[in-house]
């Protein structure tokens, strides 16, 4: 075989190998973002508290005070984005007055109800991507009130 097919089919392999895989937006270059109060964080929040996501841990998040966007290019050959919305653990200040948007190459594909509005203030998120999609952008409408907004995007993955 020659080196360059030799090579070829090893790009194949691996690019099919990586789109199989889970990726964590964690681990993506942020394409454009803006935030309501402070930063775009991962694994960290403005008032150092724990974030869970069913009952367990975690530090896989990107917390970003309502209003926010964030965007991020969309690697080829996922099919599947997914994530939890949450808010800061043991704060009676954060109330949950904000909703969660997921767009696809700018036209909306998920909108969440307020967070406040689901018992356990977890939101799953689960948007299918469309082959040949190029950007996702995440949303938090903090509904005209931003005290407290502690918004958090939990294990956000593309799959």
């Amino acid at each position: 075989m020659k080196p360059i097919i030799a090579i070829a089919i090893a790009t194949i392999l691996v690019a099919a190998a990586l789109s199989a895989a889970e990726v964590s937006l964690l681990d993506l270059p942020v394409k454009e973002y803006k935030v309501g109060f402070g930063d775009l964080w991962i694994g960290r929040n403005l008032d150092k508290r724990k974030v869970f996501v069913q009952g367990k841990e975690t530090e896989d998040y990107l917390f970003a005070h309502a209003s926010s966007r964030i965007k991020y290019e969309i690697p080829a050959g996922v099919t599947k984005f997914e994530a939890w919305g949450v808010r800061t653990h043991g704060d009676e200040n954060v109330f949950g007055s904000w909703f969660y948007i997921v767009k696809i190459d700018g036209k909306e594909v998920f909108r969440s109800k307020p967070l406040v509005e689901y018992e356990t203030y977890e939101i799953p998120i689960s948007v299918p991507i469309p082959q040949g999609s190029k950007e996702l952008e995440l949303i938090i409408d903090n509904m005209t009130n931003g005290f407290a907004d502690h918004s958090i995007w939990a294990l956000p993955k593309l799959k």
